[in-house]
């Protein structure tokens, strides 16, 4: 049996569904807020389980493997679009990928489900530094 992969970006905007993927063998949920398409494509696009998804891999230790390291690479998505307060979670079926332990990787996988709740974009303002040494000068590149 394939394992059904869900992706959910929860985000406080309205949210639209798109509809499955068909072909694949495999389920496709997802939910993403309308001003995030850029956002949703680079998750899609960095995540190794659902590029493993696309190539027909169903090995369950590939699944396992992939999903672990989905984590950092999705983190880094959101990190690199200014999204430094959001929360993933990975499970394999019903069990967070994140607390199996890497030689207790399950026999069979029949669900996997990605959870993004991407949060707010941070915004970096004006920086002030002081009191100053007399005749001390900040780099152009601190502004």
């Amino acid at each position: 049996m394939r394992p059904v992969v869900r992706i959910c970006a929860a985000v406080t905007a309205l949210v639209i569904a798109t509809t499955p993927q068909a072909g694949a063998g495999t389920n496709i949920d997802a939910f993403f807020s309308p001003s995030s398409e850029s956002l949703r494509n680079r998750l899609i696009n960095a995540s190794l389980v659902l590029q493993a998804e696309r190539a027909g891999i169903d090995d369950p230790q590939e699944l396992f493997a992939s999903a672990r390291a989905d984590y950092e690479r999705l983190l880094a998505v959101l990190y690199s679009a200014g999204h430094f307060g959001g929360q993933i979670s990975i499970t394999l079926d019903g069990r967070e990928a994140a607390g199996i332990a890497p030689l207790s990787a399950p026999e069979t996988i029949d669900q996997i489900d990605l959870r993004i709740d991407i949060g707010p974009v941070y915004r970096f303002s004006d920086t002030n530094i002081g009191p100053l040494a007399r005749g001390t000068k900040l780099p152009e590149e601190f502004s």
